[in-house]
């Protein structure tokens, strides 16, 4: 869930044994194109600094990373989820070991991979500039506590690892239309899931009096502690909304008929969680924030700016972004697709929508303006 860790704060390196203070930017995401499992990220360290990078794996799975550099004193280092440099043991260390590291991952999550020149070359402020081959392989190892990407999975599963809901689209595609959203710890009936490229899909259904089925993104799902039954018709109805007489189909079996011409009493406001969903202006937006890759000036290269986003569903949202040094940029999508603007040029490179205004640049994931 590599959203958790793109506001990740300044942490403290300890190269070769000796403590030294010094500061990271934010980590960089890396993500592959669709359809791959492997990219080469280009990038430079100078000095004491440092570059931080975040990828997301699973247990089981082998992270490999070579790095080819005009210096040879610059080296990478890998950290285990949660880590802290400086505190904690790498999991792999490029002084010691070379630059090239071969790693079956012990836990699933997201993997530091921090960029370092030895102390020497430092105190000299040199730099190196380098290639950072890095590719992950390999099935996720199988966990009673998640769903599992290659079978059926556990019976009932719950929603976790977001801030925001979860969407559920009517095929196993982020492009596939939204048919409901659920929020954290939602649980939901489970009908199977399949691997599509990187990403493990579940065919989901929700416990309501009108389930709403659909898939969802299994990284987003864990097995519930205990599978137990749907809650009883009496206890769903008493929470849904009043049933229509002219759709029988949609009511639970035992529920009370409603008298002919009586008045139907009014709906309460749909509920997203236990009901189908409402038209699309009446759906709660979807907030998120996090940090994505961006230049503000020419000639800079690209660092993580924080951004808010306000989904509307069907690929329609607001993505407002913070410059690191003051400032934002609004650009707002409909269905998917950057509004378009007289200045702006926009490409498509993989999984991502890269945006040039002016001398700006933003790198957009499409999960960030899609959801899960």
């Amino acid at each position: 869930m590599i959203g958790r860790f793109l506001c990740a704060t300044a942490i403290a390196l300890t190269l070769t044994g000796t403590a030294m203070a010094q500061e990271a930017a934010a980590p960089t995401p890396i993500i592959f194109p669709a359809g791959s499992s492997g990219i080469k990220v280009d990038g430079s360290v100078s000095g004491d600094g440092l570059t931080d990078y975040i990828l997301s794996a699973r247990r089981g799975q082998t992270l490999q990373i070579t790095m080819t550099t005009d210096n040879a004193s610059s080296y990478f280092n890998i950290y285990a989820p949660g880590a802290v440099p400086g505190e904690d043991e790498a999991l792999f260390i490029g002084s010691t070991t070379g630059n090239e590291a071969s790693l079956a991952l012990p836990e699933d999550g997201a993997y530091l991979i921090r960029t370092y020149l030895m102390r020497s070359a430092a105190r000299r402020d040199e730099n190196a500039t380098y290639t950072l081959d890095v590719s992950v392989t390999g099935d996720a190892a199988a966990d009673t506590a998640t769903a599992d990407p290659a079978g059926a999975g556990p019976d009932f599963v719950n929603v976790t690892g977001l801030e925001g809901h979860l969407n559920i689209r009517s095929d196993p595609s982020t492009t596939a239309t939204v048919t409901t959203t659920v929020p954290p710890g939602e649980r939901l009936r489970n009908q199977g899931c399949k691997q599509v490229g990187d990403t493990s899909w579940c065919q989901v259904e929700t416990l309501a009096a009108s389930p709403v089925a659909g898939w969802a993104v299994g990284s987003y799902l864990e097995a519930a502690k205990a599978d137990a039954p749907e809650p009883p018709a009496e206890q769903v109805s008493a929470e849904a909304p009043p049933p229509n007489p002219a759709t029988k189909a949609d009511r639970p079996a035992d529920a009370p008929t409603t008298v002919p011409n009586a008045p139907t009493p009014p709906r309460p406001p749909a509920v997203v969680s236990d009901t189908k969903p409402a038209p699309k202006p009446a759906m709660p937006e979807d907030t998120a924030k996090g940090a994505l890759p961006c230049s503000t000036r020419l000639g800079m290269p690209t660092r993580d700016c924080g951004f808010t986003v306000t989904r509307q569903g069907n690929g329609n949202a607001s993505l407002k972004i913070d410059w690191p040094d003051g400032g934002s940029r609004e650009i707002h999508f409909e269905n998917g697709a950057p509004a378009e603007r007289d200045d702006q040029i926009t490409e498509r490179r993989g999984d991502l929508t890269v945006i040039n205004i002016g001398n700006e640049r933003y790198e957009i994931p499409d999960a960030v303006i899609l959801g899960g």
